[in-house]
């Protein structure tokens, strides 16, 4: 099996969150519910433990050691439940995304962690370049929400999805259907994904600001 660098896997699971189409949701099993609650339990025991001497300097370095050892251990259910290969270069990255996503969702450690260095994640993603659209809130899809729809004065409509933390994201889900019709700026980066479903990478768009007007 190659040897799986740690930077990279930690990086993988900080800062790219893979998007998970329905198909895949719907495609839920018991296994493999049970083997990703088993992973991310395991992984945020550890990370709830050493949360109290992580900082934004060593995190990187921590999250690897954390992660390594999980994909060693739960080899053959990441093979049998994702079909993912940890001797692959390629489903590293895909592994590495799909763990953050559910680490996103199911660890509160992790969550406070994100909410607490947010503004120096939304940073390090600045530096890879962001762009905005502007216009009106016409659909918020999924629970939590999965994606937003915006329709800018052009009459061009855009989907941006929601993914992780980001400055705006509380009181848009305090507000609910509330915000519908409503006038915001979305603060977005693009972000290249890999849909199972459809076996091949795509581009989407990923929120990191939303800003009502």
């Amino acid at each position: 099996m190659k040897t799986i660098n740690q930077y990279t896997a930690a990086c993988l699971f900080l800062f790219c969150f893979v998007l998970m189409g329905n198909a895949y949701a719907q495609a839920q099993t018991a296994s493999k519910q049970a083997f990703e609650k088993a992973i991310i339990s395991e992984l945020c025991d550890t990370f709830t433990k050493a949360a109290p001497g992580i900082t934004k300097e060593n995190m990187t370095a921590e999250l690897g050691m954390m992660l390594i050892p999980l994909f060693t251990k739960y080899q053959s259910q990441i093979e049998s439940e994702w079909g993912l290969f940890v001797s692959e270069t390629k489903d590293i990255h895909t592994i590495g995304e799909r763990i953050g996503q559910l680490a996103t969702m199911n660890c509160q450690a992790f969550q406070n962690f994100i909410k607490a260095n947010l503004q120096d994640i939304v940073n390090e993603k600045a530096e890879s370049g962001t762009k905005t659209f502007s216009g009106t809130l016409t659909k918020m899809e999924g629970s939590p929400f999965t994606y937003l729809l915006v329709k800018n004065a052009q009459g061009k409509t855009d989907r941006f999805y929601w993914m992780e933390f980001f400055p705006g994201a509380e009181k848009l889900s305090a507000s609910g259907i509330a915000s519908l019709n409503k006038s915001l700026r979305v603060t977005y980066r693009e972000v290249e994904v890999y849909k199972a479903a459809e076996k091949d990478y795509t581009t989407i768009k990923v929120i990191i600001q939303v800003e009502f007007k």
